[in-house]
């Protein structure tokens, strides 16, 4: 009968060095020395990432306040009543939610019927919803026991305020190299009495009519009714980043029809405010965005405040939400398994390895071993880089790759020097064995 005990009796010296290897791989995973490597082998694989066929899900439409847009309309800040006439314009054709990536933190300085006038059509509407932002969430890297970021919270006025169907964050969190990989699920303010999830799930909510209380598994998921987002271990939602090229379609007017067909099968538009202003005699009819989701906010390159570096090149806030959204339209959700699982899956795959390296015994020069060693390790780091791009490209499961190349590293070269030794002992015997039998011939013949 097959008894473990007996196994690791029988490769003690494999089992033990498999151990070792895990108990390195782990300190040195705590240490964080694999987090830069790690990331540029994170963005190389949503890059590398197969465009999936886009599911018959709602179309996201984005509004931007474009540079020709600011020359022909002013600029910022507008008349709060020019977004009231969009919002109701949204209303007429149908669309289902319309979320703002803007604020109105100040009373309108030409005239406060403009923010009355603007509240009244969100009410209206019943599904327009303005953002918070807090400028000190982000100094946190760690989540809190609570899974719920707390810190300073920027509100628009309050008229606005009490006018929005649901009330959503802007914040998006940077790594320690600067680029926006995930969002924080949850902030609040300094107290704690005042919650807020990201601006994308909002909007998302509000399109599918969502009321249930949203139930956050510490590190793990969030649960809405039916639908279960993962998160990373920080409570965090980890972007999906799409290819924004091959992903959003640039609405032109008098586009050759071919085009226009090509860019209608994209699932996210991008139109200009003067495509919908009322002073232009051409605009698009209102039911052009029935069922649409519309996110509305700045797309001119002179804001700077709102630009992020993301894994493909930077781009503005109202892209990351849109990709965002689509996340979840389409349940593209990344899978970052957890610590205790990436260093389980190290134990397993070190202790078979280390069993091979005390059983495997290779003959040669040194040379050769070395050349073969480099070889044998090259081979292994591109399985592992194959296996983590498929694994993500067929399942959105993103495993970290540097402890297990770390591992293989470790590994070939225990191979290597057990190898060597053994060739270095063995040379040794013989030559200790020729000068024997050459002593005895030379007393024979004396």
């Amino acid at each position: 009968m097959f008894k473990i005990s007996n196994l690791i009796k029988q490769n003690y010296h494999g089992f033990l060095w498999g151990l070792t290897v895990t108990a390195i791989i782990s300190s040195l995973y705590f240490t964080g020395i694999f987090d830069k490597p790690e990331k540029i082998l994170y963005d190389w694989r949503l890059r590398k990432n197969s465009i999936k066929e886009t599911l018959d899900v709602p179309k996201i439409a984005i509004i931007g306040i474009t540079d020709e847009d600011m020359q022909q309309f002013g600029h910022l800040p507008w008349p709060r009543n020019r977004y009231a006439e969009l919002v109701n314009y949204l209303k007429e054709g149908g669309a289902s939610v319309i979320a703002f990536d803007m604020f109105f933190d100040l009373k309108d300085s030409e005239n406060p019927e403009n923010d009355i006038a603007l509240s009244e059509a969100a009410v209206n509407a019943d599904m327009a919803i303005f953002p918070i932002w807090s400028p000190t969430v982000n100094l946190f890297r760690t989540r809190p026991t609570n899974g719920i970021y707390k810190g300073k919270i920027s509100e628009n006025i309050k008229l606005i305020s009490d006018s929005s169907k649901r009330t959503a964050h802007l914040n998006v969190f940077y790594d320690s190299d600067g680029v926006a990989r995930r969002i924080p699920l949850h902030i609040s303010s300094t107290d704690g009495k005042k919650r807020f999830i990201p601006l994308s799930l909002a909007a998302f909510l509000e399109s599918k009519g969502f009321e249930q209380e949203i139930e956050l598994n510490h590190g793990n998921h969030l649960r809405i009714g039916t639908l279960t987002i993962p998160l990373d271990k920080d409570s965090c939602l980890p972007i999906n980043y799409i290819d924004f090229e091959k992903y959003i379609n640039l609405y032109q007017q008098n586009t050759a029809q071919w085009l226009d067909k090509i860019g209608r099968k994209k699932p996210i538009t991008l139109y200009s405010f003067s495509d919908v202003s009322l002073q232009n005699e051409n605009r698009l009819p209102a039911d052009h965005f029935k069922d649409k989701l519309v996110l509305f906010g700045i797309t001119s390159p002179g804001a700077e405040q709102d630009i992020h570096v993301t894994p493909f090149e930077r781009k503005f806030g109202i892209f990351l939400h849109a990709n965002i959204l689509h996340n979840l339209l389409t349940e593209n959700f990344i899978l970052i398994p957890e610590t205790h699982t990436t260093l389980s899956m190290i134990a397993g795959v070190s202790i078979l390895l280390s069993i091979l390296i005390f059983r495997l015994r290779l003959r040669g020069s040194t040379y050769t071993l070395l050349a073969g060693g480099i070889l044998f390790l090259l081979v292994l780091s591109g399985i592992v880089a194959f296996t983590s791009l498929f694994l993500f490209q067929t399942a959105n499961i993103m495993i970290e790759m540097m402890p297990f190349i770390t591992m293989l590293l470790i590994s070939t070269g225990a191979c290597l020097a057990i190898n060597l030794s053994v060739a270095n002992k063995e040379s040794a015997m013989r030559e200790f064995e020729l000068d024997m039998i050459h002593g005895k011939f030379k007393l024979s013949s004396d």
